[in-house]
């Protein structure tokens, strides 16, 4: 869910209401009087602040923190220059000295209530911003014909909690150019990297002329849409990341498509390529040209070792009494027989897996190996390429070849079952 909080601010510190109060908005606009018929000058934007609540269990401590806002606003040597409404740390409107022509904070009123004093204040307040005519503060003629102008500003949000912000008005002009008027009077700065405008206008503002010869009414509408993905810059209009994962029996694929609107395509296919995978195997893009849109999607493989095939192979000698042939002069040769001649046993392990080589010595021996006279072991890895799910995937096929001596019937010898199991796959 998310945090709102209103935060004042000025030169080296913020003072931050830790329970966000009530707050409207609402606009005051300032004509020329010594202009027939008068004209716009400017306008105050006025934040009505309500049930600003100062919590603590102890009424000393609470006095405390109430001296301590009261400081931070009656300081005139470091005057309070921003007010801003911020959601989750970042700010979705503000009132602020380099925006405007001046800036107060007053009428720091205390709320009656039950309890007040002994574990909360509550009071209400005004921050008030004063705001000349956008267009005529460096001399140009801009909006100033203007003779009436109504506007509002709407915060919505959505079931995920994502803000639209919407300002819009009606003006009247002296004259032709309301539509320019408008224009500059309806323009408005994003809140921060995480809104876009939602009017395809210019400046994002969309303008529309009532029907009549004069061109001296007008309406505006600029709407503002916060997203959870930043944007890269301001000359990216949108921007999105998809990421899907296609699990085979082989390998999780991860599937990234981003795509980006800019102010050209070499800075829609720019924000696209900063946001690669580090681990990406693969690339599609896709460039729509009427619309500087640029598609591209990335392929990342996680290979998971699977276990294909195990192999057991065995082959007996030995364990018999050669013939002896011992010569006698002058006669035949005795025949007799030799001494018992060792077991030898000869155990090969295949193990053939897919994603990552087998753990071949880790496989046990199928024969007791006590009483060995002249053990010994060898083992060999392969791996070779093989086509798996239209990819190419890496086959691992290990063996373990071990030979046994045994000077006599080795334990637990079975001939026969030996012969049974002589090639298990």
């Amino acid at each position: 869910m998310s945090t709102y909080t209103l935060v004042l601010s000025k030169s080296g510190s913020d003072y931050t209401f830790t329970y966000t109060p009530e707050l409207s908005i609402d606009y005051e606009f300032m004509y020329n009087q010594a202009t027939e018929p008068p004209t716009l000058s400017g306008y105050r934007e006025i934040w009505t602040i309500e049930n600003a609540t100062l919590i603590n269990a102890d009424g000393g401590t609470l006095a405390t923190a109430m001296d301590t806002l009261v400081a931070f606003i009656a300081d005139r040597s470091t005057p309070v220059t921003s007010a801003a409404l911020k959601k989750d740390g970042s700010a979705i409107h503000t009132i602020a000295t380099s925006t405007h022509i001046k800036l107060m904070v007053s009428g720091l009123e205390m709320v009656r209530s039950p309890g007040r004093h002994t574990n909360h204040i509550g009071f209400n307040f005004k921050v008030i911003g004063t705001k000349g005519v956008p267009g005529t503060e460096s001399g140009g003629s801009g909006s100033a014909s203007v003779t009436q102008l109504e506007q509002k500003i709407t915060f919505e949000y959505d079931q995920g909690g994502f803000l639209t912000k919407t300002v819009s008005g009606v003006l009247r002009t002296h004259g032709t150019g309301s539509q320019a008027a408008a224009r500059i009077l309806g323009a408005q700065e994003l809140p921060s990297n995480y809104f876009r405008y939602a009017t395809n206008g210019p400046e994002g503002c969309n303008v529309s002329v009532d029907s009549n010869p004069a061109d001296n009414q007008a309406t505006f509408s600029c709407v503002m849409v916060e997203q959870a993905l930043e944007f890269p810059n301001a000359s990216v209009y949108r921007f999105t990341i998809r990421e899907s994962v296609k699990t085979t029996r082989y390998a999780d694929y991860l599937i990234t498509t981003i795509t980006a609107q800019g102010s050209s395509m070499a800075v829609a296919e720019a924000a696209c390529r900063a946001e690669k995978p580090a681990n990406a195997e693969s690339e599609e893009s896709e460039a729509a040209y009427e619309s500087n849109t640029f598609t591209i999607t990335y392929i990342s493989k996680a290979l998971k070792k699977t276990f294909l095939s195990k192999e057991y192979e065995f082959a007996l000698s030995g364990g018999g009494r050669g013939i002896v042939a011992t010569p006698v002069m002058y006669g035949k040769p005795v025949m007799g027989r030799g001494p018992l001649e060792p077991w030898v046993i000869e155990e090969t392990i295949k193990i053939t897996t897919l994603g990552g080589p087998p753990a071949i010595r880790a496989e046990a021996p199928v024969f007791n190996q006590d009483d060995l006279d002249d053990p010994s072991e060898r083992v060999q890895i392969r791996r070779s390429k093989v086509s798996a799910l239209s990819s190419s995937e890496d086959e691992y096929e290990g063996t373990v070849s071990r030979r046994y001596v045994y000077a006599d019937e080795p334990p637990g010898f079975d001939a026969k079952a030996l012969a049974a199991f002589n090639s298990v796959g």
